[in-house]
């Protein structure tokens, strides 16, 4: 009986931890943002997604399941955009002001 409940609380333990891998996730601190939207599309006929995010206190998360390493391009509020290469297992950051050009971080 204690065996099949460490195997049992084991099965659970690597099934909680695993996580996904293939999940590209982009965390974004952007005090300037506020609490707004950002438009997130494909960059080539192969992704043509368009998507939002929506920013809290300027932080955002977008994360989903590439196929491939996707081009994708983010637009900001006030007409700035960035570009940026989506891949499987990845965990970037974008940080920074969009007030001022060329002041975001990858």
């Amino acid at each position: 009986m204690k065996k099949t409940a460490f195997i049992t609380l084991l099965a659970l333990l690597l099934c909680c931890c695993h996580g996904n891998r293939d999940q590209f996730v982009l965390k974004g601190n952007v005090p300037s943002l506020g609490d707004d939207t950002l438009l997130v599309y494909g960059a080539d006929e192969w992704f043509d997604h368009i998507d939002t995010v929506v920013a809290r206190d300027g932080r955002f998360t977008l994360a989903f399941v590439p196929d491939t390493v996707t081009p994708l391009w983010l637009a900001f509020p006030g007409g700035h955009r960035e570009f940026l290469f989506a891949e499987k297992g990845t965990l970037p950051t974008l940080t920074g002001d969009t007030a001022v050009a060329g002041h975001l971080t990858l």
